[in-house]
């Protein structure tokens, strides 16, 4: 744990959670620094996790609303650094900037190799969006075959002439949500052990349905701003991604806790929407 003295004769101390200590300290051995002020903004968010029960279901994280693009690329809570492919656009307290075409984020995190709480049929993507984009994927990957696990998430994609959410969670296909939405915010799928796909939307759900047969983890790294095929860009997604995460389903109780942290991360960046 980290403290922080408030000035030389002050006794008052800062202390910061130990992961997100932990988080500061992979950020600087990637050649990043943190300020005071993010350290409390992380630590902040980390505790409003765990004090909700999201982050010992969440496997990894990415803060793209930070200072730095070396922030926003070292991983939350296994504190890998993504890297950056065909330069997608980083702005300081508001993210990536993705053009749909050539640019994307690999994550590095491979759901068959790192997954420790997410499984075949417990399994969850969310993103926080900070555009109203159509069309791609926000975050995904899967392999060449056809019938191969894929992982993807869309918050808002036009199909069939409605702008909906598009999803596939473990399984050979996809589902489309019938509800109408903006992909602005943050959205969430989810793949319950009760066998149902559940879509979240700002910690409210609006709609579930019943998913495609199970057929494992996907073996590629999950990419964000489009999805990793077999290691080429597919549905590649123009839009500003601020917050993405991959794991474990979580209870109404815990989407409702862990949308509202975010949020109030979002917020203490100006990066709310």
């Amino acid at each position: 744990m980290l403290f922080r003295r408030l000035g030389s004769n002050v006794a008052a101390m800062v202390s910061y959670d130990d992961d997100a200590s932990l988080w500061f300290a992979a950020v600087v051995t990637a050649g990043g620094t943190v300020s005071d002020a993010q350290k409390g903004y992380i630590s902040t968010l980390i505790r409003a996790l765990k004090a909700g029960g999201s982050w010992a279901q969440m496997d990894d994280a990415w803060a793209l609303v930070s200072e730095s693009a070396t922030q926003a690329l070292v991983s939350l809570k296994q504190r890998r650094t993504a890297t950056v492919v065909n330069s997608p656009t980083f702005a300081a307290s508001a993210g990536y900037t993705f053009n749909g075409t050539t640019n994307y984020v690999d994550t590095g995190f491979i759901p068959s190799t790192h997954a420790v709480a997410l499984a075949q049929d417990n399994a969850r993507l969310s993103v926080y969006e900070r555009s109203n984009a159509d069309g791609g994927h926000s975050l995904g990957t899967f392999g060449a075959s056809g019938t191969d696990a894929r992982m993807f998430l869309s918050a808002r994609t036009p199909t069939g002439g409605l702008n909906t959410m598009r999803f596939g969670i473990n399984s050979a296909s996809g589902n489309t949500t019938t509800t109408t939405v903006t992909s602005v915010g943050y959205s969430a799928i989810s793949r319950t052990p009760a066998s149902v796909v559940q879509a979240w939307k700002t910690g409210t759900l609006f709609q579930t349905v019943a998913p495609p047969l199970g057929v494992g983890l996907p073996a590629q790294s999950l990419w964000i701003g489009g999805s990793n095929a077999a290691g080429a860009l597919s549905n590649a997604r123009p839009a500003q991604i601020g917050f993405a995460a991959i794991g474990a389903s979580l209870s109404a109780g815990q989407e409702l806790t862990e949308y509202n942290a975010i949020q109030d991360y979002m917020t203490n960046h100006g990066a709310q929407v």
